[in-house]
């Protein structure tokens, strides 16, 4: 109870003491790398199926020398891909993330757009998205998702995802000792 207790201590008192924690950070950038699982919409029927996603790209920003606390951009691309019934769907986006860790959990938005097809139909797919990341050891974290977009292919649609998966991401340019 003592140890949770500091946790949430801690967690508080770096969410107000955010500005005066830029003294104990440096920059650091990397590389990242998603694979997640989920249950997405397509068209043309607005139901939700099995799909797949893969992310890379690099981040960059301000973190402690443990990478525990901090803050970072992320851009890349982001593949989405359908599956069983609706195998033909697949879209290649640009992401840009948002990120803010607190320890060993990170709360993060999402923007990201790009092409996307569907049978033979090419459109344009935009969503927005929210998830958390739990680091599980330093570089895997498990990383949960949920967006919300639009799409063009055969006529604008709604789309939304709800996914889940492995993550790894890790600093090659770390804060100086």
């Amino acid at each position: 109870m003592k140890k949770t207790l500091f946790i949430v201590a801690l967690t508080l008192l770096e969410l107000l003491m955010a500005p005066s924690a830029r003294a104990f950070t440096a920059h650091m950038a990397g590389p990242y790398a998603t694979a997640d699982i989920g249950t997405c919409t397509f068209k043309p029927n607005f139901s939700f199926q099995p799909c797949f996603t893969a992310h890379l790209g690099g981040w960059f920003g301000l973190y402690d020398k443990l990478f525990l606390l901090g803050k970072a951009n992320w851009l890349g691309v982001l593949y989405e891909q359908g599956a069983l019934a609706n195998p033909d769907y697949r879209s290649a986006r640009l992401e840009y993330r948002r990120q803010q860790d607190v320890l060993s959990i990170s709360g993060h938005y999402t923007f990201n757009m790009g092409p996307e097809w569907v049978d033979s139909q090419v459109g344009f797919a935009a969503s927005g998205g929210v998830g958390l990341r739990m680091r599980l050891a330093l570089p895997v974290a498990l990383a949960t998702q949920i967006q919300l977009g639009a799409g063009s292919a055969g006529g604008w649609h709604p789309s939304a995802g709800i996914f889940l998966g492995l993550e790894t991401a890790f600093p090659i340019k770390k804060a100086e000792e």
